[in-house]
């Protein structure tokens, strides 16, 4: 800090760092660094690798061996550089291990898979055959679905046939009766 601001900030009620923050605002240039987080182009895949060279900087990038790593096949639907990595569900994992992210079960830079939020706790495992199938054959299946829309139809079908309405009298008015007087517009005195 210069020698005329630090006079300036030495009077009794310019003491606190607030005035010396704004005053240093005022003469010192801005500095902008860019902060620790990550932006979404970090985490983007880069361009298909078409060289053994390329293929060693995609694994190393996402932290797999050279050897392991396998990226999706070039169709032209490829998600670039990453890896296509066998599908496991978070009920495969060690569910006592001690994880950076308890909820996912994965530790801090480990790669994901790309469908990853399928295969969280609670969703789908796709190693059990009991979410694929249940466990008849599909004939069956079919006609448990049938039976059901039917009897939902056929349920829908009675209830129009057979309307209920509660019994409710029509309202009654004091104009409906003809003749008869509710109010009288005489002096009571007479």
């Amino acid at each position: 800090m210069s020698a005329s601001l630090k006079v300036l900030a030495k009077g009794p009620c310019f003491s606190s760092g607030l005035f010396k923050h704004k005053i240093l605002r005022l003469v010192s240039p801005t500095v902008v660094a860019r902060s620790a987080s990550y932006w979404d182009h970090d985490w983007q895949p880069g361009p298909y690798p078409r060289t053994k060279e390329e293929r060693d900087r995609a694994a190393k990038r996402y932290g797999l061996l050279p050897e392991d790593y396998e990226p999706f096949p070039d169709d032209g639907n490829a998600p670039g550089d990453y890896p296509n990595l066998p599908a496991y569900s978070a009920h495969h994992r060690d569910l006592f291990a001690n994880y950076e992210h308890r909820q996912l079960t994965r530790h801090y830079g480990e790669p994901m898979h790309i469908n990853a939020e399928l295969y969280r706790l609670g969703f789908v495992d796709p190693n059990n055959a009991d979410y694929w199938h249940w466990r008849m054959p599909y004939w069956k299946q079919l006609l448990l679905l049938v039976t059901a829309v039917a009897s939902v139809f056929g349920l829908l079908s009675i209830g129009n046939r057979y309307r209920y309405f509660p019994p409710v009298m029509a309202k009654q008015f004091p104009y409906d009766k003809k003749g008869q007087k509710h109010y009288l517009f005489e002096p009571a005195d007479e």
